[in-house]
């Protein structure tokens, strides 16, 4: 099992004009999409023991067009993006 705390998730968002109301709740469903994620699919932590500390984890720019796209699929596609961030940095 492994245990996530999240001491600050900095959103960087671009062209968001009339949107700006949405970010936190799809925030808030992408921290929650990515604690059911990480329950469900365990990462390999290549037989480490005890914790591993990430300091800063870094994603990818997600290009999203929220106009077109509901706030569960925006957070869905946020919460896949930092699975694949941890799960990458838990393998080296």
């Amino acid at each position: 099992m492994i245990e996530v705390k999240i001491d600050c998730l900095n959103l960087s968002i671009a062209d968001a004009v009339g949107q700006e109301h949405r970010i936190r709740p799809i925030a808030e469903r992408a921290a929650h999409l990515l604690a059911d994620r990480l329950d469900t699919q365990p990462m390999d932590a290549r037989g480490r023991r005890g914790a591993t500390v990430l300091e800063d984890l870094r994603v990818a720019p997600i290009t999203l067009n929220l106009v077109g796209t509901s706030n569960e699929q925006a957070a869905a596609v946020i919460a896949g993006a930092l699975f694949d961030a941890l799960a990458l940095r838990l393998r080296k």
